[in-house]
């Protein structure tokens, strides 16, 4: 289980996907960065690495 107040980090080359992601989750309380590729990703788990969930699309 993800406590609500969990930071996540989207990984998805879809922007509406990412979008619609983002915004759902933060409606529930949790702390969301998005990124489209995987260079992306790592980018902001140096910016982020207390980080506790990735959303990853593993069709990228």
């Amino acid at each position: 289980m993800v406590p609500p107040d969990a930071r996540l980090l989207i990984v998805d080359d879809d922007p509406a996907i990412r979008e619609f992601l983002k915004n759902r989750l933060t409606m529930e309380g949790y702390e969301v960065s998005e990124a489209e590729d995987a260079e992306k990703a790592l980018e902001r788990l140096e910016e982020h690495p207390d980080t506790d969930l990735i959303l990853l699309d593993l069709n990228l």
